[in-house]
């Protein structure tokens, strides 16, 4: 049976939850585009799903001092299109806890997630856990 959008990006969540980070983006489409904000954040700009998990796993991860916990807020979809707000936070090892809002964008097509938009505090994500 396939999965709706819906049910692809909650198991997209609940895989980064379980600290499942591959599994995760094993998610995405091999030609999915991550868009990150980020004026504020170095690592904002476009990624494929190689790049979005090396971002994941050379930038943010190492700067945390525990799990990172994404408690969805609301989830709206419509057609291959979900929209999620989030609340992110996790220990990190500066000693500064991490507390983040975020809405992202999925598109899914064909039981993949083809692309992602994620818009969040990234003022707050440089200061938290780096440039």
């Amino acid at each position: 049976m396939t999965q709706n959008p819906t049910e692809i990006v909650e198991g997209f969540f609940a895989d980064v939850n379980a600290g499942e980070f591959e599994s995760a983006f094993g998610r995405m489409a091999d030609d999915a585009e991550f868009w990150i904000a980020g004026r504020e954040w170095s690592v904002g700009g476009t990624y494929d799903r190689d790049g979005v998990m090396a971002v994941t796993a050379e930038k943010i991860v190492p700067a945390l001092a525990g799990p990172l916990k994404i408690a969805v807020l609301g989830i709206t979809a419509q057609g291959e299109r979900v929209a999620v707000e989030t609340e992110t936070t996790a220990p990190t090892k500066s000693g500064v806890p991490y507390q983040n809002q975020y809405h992202f964008l999925f598109v899914v097509r064909d039981g993949a997630i083809v692309q992602v938009k994620e818009y969040q505090d990234t003022l707050h994500a440089s200061r938290v856990i780096g440039p």
